[in-house]
């Protein structure tokens, strides 16, 4: 069976954040198991859930094969990311003009809270 085959025996929700996270170059790789096809589908620390929830996913899915999983020890899906912290820097040129938005948000890693930072450039002319 393909990875995105495999995909499909997760449970709602959990089944729909792998397809969407799923490589498309990996989608119709065969692989022998659940736990296989979770492990080769995407990177786990560069989707929205974070390694933590992927690889609890995993290891209960290495625990049994496909049809005797058991989905009641699945973790709870995670609420969306919202930003931890937005501050907007004044323009050297200008004191009303914002030139730079900073926006740190914080994700999941399986050895904690780590932060991911993103910086979006506004020029008003």
């Amino acid at each position: 069976m393909t990875i995105l085959e495999h995909l499909l025996a997760l449970p709602g929700e959990y089944r729909d954040r792998a397809i969407a996270n799923c490589n498309p170059r990996y989608g119709d790789q065969e692989v022998d198991n659940l736990y296989q096809a979770i492990m080769d589908a995407f990177t786990w620390g560069n989707t929205p859930e974070g390694c933590y929830f992927w690889h609890t996913i995993y290891n209960i899915a290495c625990v049994g094969d496909d049809e005797e999983m058991d989905f009641t020890r699945l973790p709870p899906i995670p609420p969306p990311k919202e930003p931890v912290k937005e501050e907007v820097k004044e323009s050297a040129t200008s004191n009303k003009t914002p030139d730079v938005i900073y926006t740190r948000l914080e994700s999941t890693s399986i050895s904690g809270s780590s932060y991911s930072d993103r910086v979006v450039t506004y020029r008003f002319e």
